[in-house]
């Protein structure tokens, strides 16, 4: 990392002696004004007293300012993220939410509304309809949400679609018991400020890869769900250490950034189960976050020989609600003669979506298992191919 020069320090110190102690871990100067103001803000509406305490304001905010030093992330010491319309709480052990996650949630949520994403998807589908003169609910629109974190893309997709769709029903699930409880704290707090009826929203702790896929069913008991949307850990072991930023590494849970070694192209692993149950529950659209347009790439090819023929596969850029710009204006098939996936908006390359064309009849289930065994079995075989020559150059040694 370069060296700030010292006559940005000095510069920085003129505008208050507080501002070079910030400015080392935003390595700009607007950046440090920025967050050093956010900081005096939050130290103020936390010790709302009177004159007297403005010394003990200031050396709390001293305190502030030296965990921003260090590399903290700014979420963690304010302990909310803005996210959309709601004010999500952050806490270390718990991934921080991410301002392109909102831009596809929200997306997302535009399309529903809209009716542009898939014709079962229609918002009059959800609403209400009379028997003998008395009105009663239709069938809910069903989300799940995988590797929920902090509960933000659930607790966003309801505030923006609870007046378009009266039933909605959302469960998250994730590995972490830090990450269930912030859910459900966020979750009381969007119920007081947000939310106009009581949500039929659940977070629970769950592994995504338990054996039993009867344990991932929504509450009530169902295997029938409209969206699976995830943000699963994407990041290579050897890219969180190598290209992160620091306050990531240091401070952010790796378990929600680093997919844990789960065999050949282990990298790939999330993105298999999340195809998996994407046919499992026979969802009407899968959404995975990625990482950069080659994981996109080769997301959208597994995409394509896992569930490709059932399925329309588009690309979103961070932006995917903007218009591209010009340079943007690219194919993928321009690079790669074989791939024909439409890219929406603007940005770097952010996720990949699968859109169903078509319910699936028995035959076509049918040889996809057949093709889920022969992957199964390549791979057992893949991993003893591997342990036998690791053993072969152990006894030489």
């Amino acid at each position: 990392m370069p060296r700030i020069p010292h006559s940005l320090l000095l510069r920085a110190y003129n505008i208050s002696p507080l501002l070079p102690i910030v400015l080392r871990a935003t390595r700009t100067l607007p950046s440090a004004i920025r967050e050093l103001r956010w900081l005096d803000e939050h130290v103020k509406q936390e010790d709302k007293s009177s004159k007297e305490n403005t010394t003990r304001q200031r050396q709390k905010l001293i305190q502030l300012c030296k965990r921003r030093e260090r590399g903290e992330p700014l979420q963690y010491i304010l302990g909310s993220q803005p996210f959309g319309d709601l004010s999500i709480k952050c806490r270390p052990g718990v991934l921080i939410p991410r301002p392109e996650t909102e831009a596809y949630t929200t997306h997302l949520a535009e399309l529903l509304i809209e009716r542009r994403l898939h014709r079962d998807l229609d918002p009059r589908k959800f609403g209400f309809h009379y028997v003998g003169g008395e009105r009663e609910l239709n069938r809910p629109l069903k989300i799940l949400d995988l590797c929920s974190g902090t509960g933000c893309i659930s607790l966003l997709l309801y505030s923006l679609l609870q007046k378009s769709f009266p039933n909605i029903r959302i469960s998250g699930y994730d590995i972490s018991e830090k990450a269930r409880q912030l859910s459900v704290e966020n979750l009381r707090d969007a119920i007081k400020t947000h939310f106009h009826n009581f949500p039929i929203i659940e977070f629970r702790k769950i592994n995504i890869f338990c054996k039993n896929l009867k344990d991932l069913w929504m509450v009530p008991r169902s295997k029938s769900v409209d969206i699976i949307i995830s943000n699963p850990p994407y990041i290579s072991r050897e890219e969180f250490y190598k290209s992160t930023a620091r306050s990531v590494r240091n401070f952010e849970p790796e378990l929600a950034l680093v997919p844990i070694f789960r065999g050949p192209r282990h990298d790939l692993a999330f993105f298999r189960r999340l195809l998996t149950l994407h046919r499992y529950f026979n969802s009407r659209v899968l959404i995975m976050e990625t990482s950069g347009k080659r994981q996109c790439l080769e997301v959208a090819r597994e995409a394509r020989t896992m569930s490709g023929e059932h399925n329309r596969i588009e690309i979103w850029r961070d932006w995917p609600g903007q218009e591209p710009l010009p340079e943007e204006l690219e194919s993928l098939s321009e690079e790669h003669p074989r791939d024909r996936f439409p890219v929406r908006g603007s940005g770097s390359y952010r996720s990949v979506v699968l859109i169903r064309r078509e319910e699936v009849d028995r035959l076509s289930l049918h040889k996809y298992s057949q093709l889920q065994k022969k992957k199964l079995k390549a791979e057992r075989d893949e991993k003893k191919r591997m342990q036998r020559s690791f053993n072969r150059k152990w006894e030489k040694r």
